[in-house]
């Protein structure tokens, strides 16, 4: 029979999905494997478990009907590294060199040091994806371990039982940014321990002479250009001023002690506070990062060292720490030289620092001079004590320029600084 003109047969291909359950079925079971375990992240004493909650947010279910694999499991990226930052937030740790201490105000004790430690984000992603998608259920992140360079593992060679020398300065005249400077570089330098035959960096110990490092802008002495090619050397305000009289204090105890000298810079100006207790003009050292300029020492007692800073009221003391070598340190009073008198007429700076008509004394006018200083160190025979193959005679020169009063003064912000400072009534402060 055939069909009507007006009849069509219907011919049906029927086509398969691209992806059946067959497809899903491996990726289900492996994707309840991934979140049913606890991931324990471990590293030497840290320990910190990874829970199925912590894993869901980081799954994402990929089709890929084109390929043999046609479903796969892949991580999110960002939800990975902000869960490699959470494991870096509680391993990373600064390294830090074991210090000298006090207990009960006498006995000298050591502060345990600490491995630095810094995971390395890249590797421990890689080992966190590794570790969630094979469904393992340990995962070690990758770690930088950075080593102390003093050890409390050395704890029983480090007896400093003898208080060898100490230095003395008075800091109570010092403007609140000055003061904290002071307390904060000392504080930093508290604690600190050198190795036999080690050297000391002042600059090392105390750290970057900046605002970011917790230093607050007080007053410093600078060589500042002028018109002309001409310069001049005055008291301006700089971060950390204040600083050189930790060092300074430092310096003369180790001078005392008869330590040999590896790095000391002279002030420009002599800064009155230097010979507040010891009488003696010329001991001074000042400190400097952003110019290279350090106090540095060497430790040739043939024992540990420990550096004890504190502040009481306005004065700072610092003493050194040791077991006695038995030297006589012998100091000759200083020969002052080239008095140069101070300019009598007074200076004055403008600044936008301080408030507009306030007025500051920054400088105070004080004679200038050529100091020399000799020390002797002899041992308990009275025979000169050597060092790197000489003996430790040394004699320290200064040339300080003279100072004046110099005074800043508070300007709008509008007005130019390279312009003179001219008071509005004609009269200065």
């Amino acid at each position: 029979m055939q069909a009507d003109a007006g009849e069509a047969q219907a011919v049906a291909n029927p086509k398969s999905p691209p992806i059946v359950t067959a497809d899903l079925e491996p990726v289900k079971a492996r994707l309840d494997k991934i979140t049913s375990l606890q991931i324990n992240v471990t590293f030497e004493e840290y320990k910190r478990a990874l829970y199925p909650a912590d894993i869901w947010p980081l799954i994402q279910i990929v089709e890929q009907p084109d390929k043999p694999e046609k479903v796969v499991i892949q991580l999110d990226e960002p939800g990975l590294r902000a869960l490699v930052q959470v494991l870096a937030n509680d391993i990373n740790q600064d390294v830090r060199n074991a210090q000298f201490a006090f207990s009960g105000g006498a006995v000298r004790d050591v502060v345990s040091s600490l491995d630095g430690r810094a995971v390395q984000t890249i590797p421990t992603v890689q080992a966190l994806r590794t570790a969630i998608l094979g469904a393992s259920a340990t995962m070690t992140p990758v770690v930088t371990v950075t080593k102390p360079q003093i050890s409390s593992a050395k704890k029983e060679e480090m007896a400093t039982p003898d208080r060898l020398a100490v230095g003395r300065t008075d800091f109570s005249f010092s403007i609140p940014s000055r003061y904290h400077n002071v307390e904060l570089a000392a504080e930093r330098l508290n604690g600190a321990l050198i190795a036999p035959g080690e050297s000391f960096s002042f600059n090392e110990q105390v750290g970057e002479q900046t605002v970011e490092n917790g230093y607050e802008e007080a007053y410093g002495i600078a060589v500042v250009p002028g018109a002309g090619g001409t310069s001049e050397t005055k008291t301006v305000s700089s971060v950390a001023g204040g600083i050189c009289q930790v060092s300074t204090t430092l310096f003369q105890a180790v001078f005392r002690a008869g330590l040999p000298i590896q790095e000391r810079n002279y002030h420009l100006f002599w800064v009155s506070y230097a010979g507040s207790s010891t009488g003696l003009m010329g001991l001074d050292a000042t400190v400097d990062d952003q110019s290279g300029l350090d106090f540095k020492f060497a430790n040739s007692t043939g024992g540990w060292l420990g550096i004890q800073a504190v502040t009481v009221d306005g004065v700072l003391e610092v003493s050194l720490y040791g077991k006695d070598p038995g030297w006589n340190v012998e100091i000759d009073d200083p020969i002052i030289t080239n008095i140069r008198v101070p300019d009598p007429k007074p200076a004055y700076d403008k600044t936008h620092d301080l408030a507009p008509g306030v007025t500051l004394l920054v400088e105070h006018a004080v004679e200038g001079f050529d100091a020399t200083i000799r020390r002797r160190v002899f041992d308990s025979n009275g025979k000169p004590v050597m060092y790197d193959g000489a003996p430790m005679d040394l004699t320290l020169r200064s040339s300080y320029q003279a100072s004046r009063d110099r005074w800043q003064v508070g300007v709008p912000a509008s007005e130019s600084l390279d312009t003179p400072y001219v008071p509005p009534d004609g009269d200065l402060p």
